[in-house]
């Protein structure tokens, strides 16, 4: 007989592993999250944007332009281009989710981010 516990998850998201194998990358975007908070105080600001998917593309262009430039720091914020892209594009997927919850129902969201 065996002492070992069971757990059923398979088939649900593997959110804590994405802190384990990017915790640089998820730090680098923290700090963007922080820094923004600096110049825009209200964390949700960016979903009150009009136009959220063309404006943050729009970043994600200039960020990615500079970065195959060979400028690694965006100037303003002195932190990884790279960590804008990311952010920017984290803010269009959440968008998207959020327009369009159909495209996700076969996933295991918590509770209180399904719209129900």
């Amino acid at each position: 007989m065996s002492n070992e516990g069971k757990k059923y998850d398979k088939g649900k998201p593997m959110i804590g592993t994405i802190l384990r194998i990017f915790p640089r990358a998820l730090t680098a975007i923290g700090a963007v999250i922080e820094y923004g908070t600096h110049k825009y105080p209200d964390p949700d600001n960016w979903s009150k944007n009009e136009k959220i998917i063309e404006r943050y593309t729009e970043s994600i262009a200039r960020h990615l332009t500079k970065y195959f430039a060979g400028d690694l720091l965006d100037e303003e914020s002195n932190m990884p281009h790279l960590a804008h892209v990311a952010w920017n594009t984290l803010a269009i997927l959440e968008y998207d989710l959020r327009c369009r919850p159909k495209l996700t129902e076969h996933l295991m969201f918590p509770k209180e981010q399904r719209d129900e």
